[in-house]
């Protein structure tokens, strides 16, 4: 942060190898500018990353159907520090076989794994 202020945005849903699409980090700055002073841009080509991501954009969540015994938790769409407290409740609930707070059935890893 000795460099100044960092502007992230959301998350661009394309293939692995597509075109970068700054639209969203333009907007941005372009509102962060109204907000703040901010001087030049220190990096002059624009940082995007490609990360795995499900195709309904639900996190996989609960039993592995080949595999007793082995639990599935992961694909949260990189808000996992946020919904990880969610996750951790609801997989512990199932696994001891206790009532969940929320319907697990749109996380079931089966949807994905036969």
């Amino acid at each position: 942060m000795e460099q100044g202020l960092r502007l992230t945005t959301g998350v661009q849903l394309a293939e692995r190898d597509a075109p970068k699409d700054l639209v969203q980090l333009e907007l941005a700055e372009r509102s962060a500018r109204e907000a703040f002073p901010l001087d030049v841009r220190l990096d002059a080509d624009a940082w995007l990353g490609s990360r795995p991501t499900l195709p309904d954009s639900r996190p996989m969540i609960g039993a592995c159907p080949r595999h007793p015994g082995l639990w599935w938790a992961c694909g949260h769409q990189h808000i996992g520090f946020n919904t990880g407290p969610g996750t951790a409740a609801l997989l512990g609930a199932m696994m001891a076989g206790e009532a969940c707070a929320i319907d697990p059935a749109p996380f079931r890893p089966s949807r994905f794994i036969r």
